[in-house]
């Protein structure tokens, strides 16, 4: 009867063990997080990330355009660097990346570009005007169709 209590008590603390290894930056590799994670085009992202190397530089890219260079502490993390999302930026998903100039090691996050109004009119004063607008022109609007 006591070889099958000692055998539980291990039963349990296995699978603790392995969520703990499992969950630990450091084992689970490189990640990066946006604040926020959708906006327009010219929008400031915060930028951070954690599991890269202690003390390591790290490029930052949106999409494949490298934009900043931070540098992480003693444990692999940086914090809340701003990227400023690309004025060209088009609709649609883009990737903004770190990878580690020593480790290699790289991480990528989604970030949407949206230029919808967000009211009628554009804005409470309906200047009908969208500066975040990067896909109509005045060069491009004769072709637009009747959906």
């Amino acid at each position: 009867m006591k070889a099958i209590l000692r055998y539980g008590r291990f039963a349990l603390l296995v699978p603790l063990l392995m969520w703990i290894f499992a969950s630990s930056p450091a084992l689970s590799g490189p990640s990066v997080t946006l604040s926020p994670a959708s906006g327009h085009p010219k929008i400031k992202v915060n930028v951070s990330g954690s599991g890269f190397a202690a003390y390591e530089a790290v490029d930052v890219y949106f999409d494949t355009t490298d934009l900043l260079l931070v540098s992480t502490d003693g444990t692999g993390a940086f914090r809340k660097h701003q990227l400023t999302v690309p004025a060209d930026a088009l609709p649609g998903t883009h990737w903004i990346t770190g990878v580690g100039r020593k480790s290699g090691d790289s991480a990528e996050a989604p970030f949407t570009v949206t230029t919808a109004w967000a009211e009628v009119g554009f804005s409470p004063h309906g200047k009908r005007n969208n500066p975040y607008e990067n896909v109509i022109t005045t060069g491009n609007a004769s072709t637009l169709e009747i959906a």
